[in-house]
């Protein structure tokens, strides 16, 4: 006999408890604040995209997160977890050497900030470009490192490739408003509703003319 959903639901009922304390636990892990496991400094961040990330310092996040610009991440305040993005760590993502650093990068050359908008919301990145003598211009590097510029003059947003795939389905599959889209971009970014997120009407009109 087919059970219905009450039954199913039933013999979860004795652990919902469990269940709750479980789920809460992911929010306040333990050893927030302990060594982390390269013993240089306190553990105090993770990473939010990344499965069954562990707490560690910001150096061993950073280093690890260098072609995965685009995660959010947990921030101990000493009391909760925080959301940021990558720029929270001064990360830095440099274009025409693979993640590498150009080696034409002087000290008095700053990173831009842009605005990325990626399949789990729009992130603040600091970019620095290759500065080779034969280098290519700004768009063609943002194009080769996967990032699609907003403006073809001094770009300062961009939309990864996995965004524009990725509006195409839902825009073929749905029909899906490109407004609607960025909503819920604007509510990955945070959906708390106490952070302004600045959604751009150029932004928004050119992922509707990339769809």
């Amino acid at each position: 006999m087919q059970r219905g959903v009450s039954d199913v639901l039933k013999d979860w009922e004795g652990r919902f408890d469990n269940i709750l304390e479980d789920v809460l636990s992911f929010d306040v892990p333990s050893g927030a604040g302990s060594p982390c496991k390269c013993g240089k400094q306190e553990a105090t961040v993770r990473c939010r995209d990344c499965f069954q990330a562990r707490l560690e310092c910001t150096d061993c996040l950073s280093t690890s997160h260098r072609y995965s610009p685009f995660h959010w991440i947990d921030v101990w305040n000493g009391d909760f977890l925080e959301k940021q993005d990558m720029s929270f760590l001064d990360f830095v993502l440099f274009l025409g050497h693979d993640g590498e650093a150009c080696p034409f990068i002087r000290g008095s050359m700053h990173p831009l900030t842009y605005t990325v908008t990626h399949t789990n919301g729009i992130h603040r990145v600091r970019v620095h470009e290759c500065w080779c003598p034969r280098r290519r211009d700004t768009v063609s590097q943002l194009l080769r490192a996967g990032l699609f510029p907003a403006t073809l003059e001094r770009p300062e947003s961009a939309f990864t490739f996995d965004l524009l795939r990725q509006w195409d389905l839902h825009f073929l599959s749905s029909k899906k408003s490109a407004y609607d889209y960025f909503e819920a971009l604007r509510r990955l970014t945070d959906n708390s509703g106490t952070r302004t997120v600045k959604v751009y009407l150029n932004l928004l009109h050119s992922v509707t003319c990339q769809g």
